[in-house]
């Protein structure tokens, strides 16, 4: 079967490569500075990652559906790639850059209907979980050097003892996925039957035990 429509039965199809290209070529560059902003802006997931990632959820929990995928731009490390490149003549820094380039790249993020899943590594995989229902909040920051390629990071915070205050960095539409991370971390928290309770008296100050 194809992974990619939309229009399968299967669950985990409901966010496919095809509809992840479409968010990331929403609009074709024209300029050279257009051209510039969307190669930094839009990092790109190839279908043989996707394919791996589809393929590895679906052998785990076929009734677990793919909300969204996606990776960090680039951009997020402007400032380390500035350093390097003013240090490139000890040769050392460059390879730095590299490498934190490499890293990035493979870097993904994962969004099902229970958890938030991270893969990271270069020379050994690492997959990081966080069940949704620990979400107690998230919070959507654009710092300037982002806010010029229309670029966003989510804060999520978190109960879970692992990850604690975590962040989804440096990705394009994110106040969309923002809202659309807020309704699946109800909806997870429902199932769940997890409620916040508000430990605090109207001082603002926890009760004295």
């Amino acid at each position: 079967m194809d992974n990619t429509t939309t229009t399968s039965s299967n669950p985990s199809e409901i966010f496919s490569y095809n509809e992840y290209k479409k968010l990331h070529t929403d609009r074709t560059p024209v300029t050279f500075k257009e051209k510039i902003t969307h190669k930094i802006k839009h990092h790109k997931m190839s279908k043989p990652e996707y394919d791996q990632i589809y393929e590895e959820c679906q052998k785990l929990n076929p009734d677990e559906p793919i909300l969204w995928m996606g990776k960090s731009s680039q951009a997020i490390h402007v400032v380390a790639y500035a350093i390097c490149l003013l240090f490139g003549f000890l040769i050392f820094p460059l390879f730095i850059a590299l490498y934190i380039y490499i890293q990035t790249k493979h870097t993904i993020y994962v969004i099902t209907s229970q958890r938030l899943r991270l893969y990271t590594g270069i020379f050994i995989k690492r997959i990081d979980d966080v069940e949704l229902y620990r979400v107690k909040d998230t919070v959507f920051l654009q710092p300037f050097f982002l806010r010029w390629f229309g670029l966003s990071n989510i804060q999520l915070i978190t109960s879970d003892a692992t990850w604690g205050d975590s962040m989804i960095q440096g990705i394009p539409n994110g106040r969309m996925l923002r809202e659309k991370l807020r309704n699946i971390v109800e909806l997870a928290r429902e199932r769940k039957g997890v409620k916040e309770i508000d430990y605090y008296t109207r001082s603002g100050m926890p009760p004295q035990l």
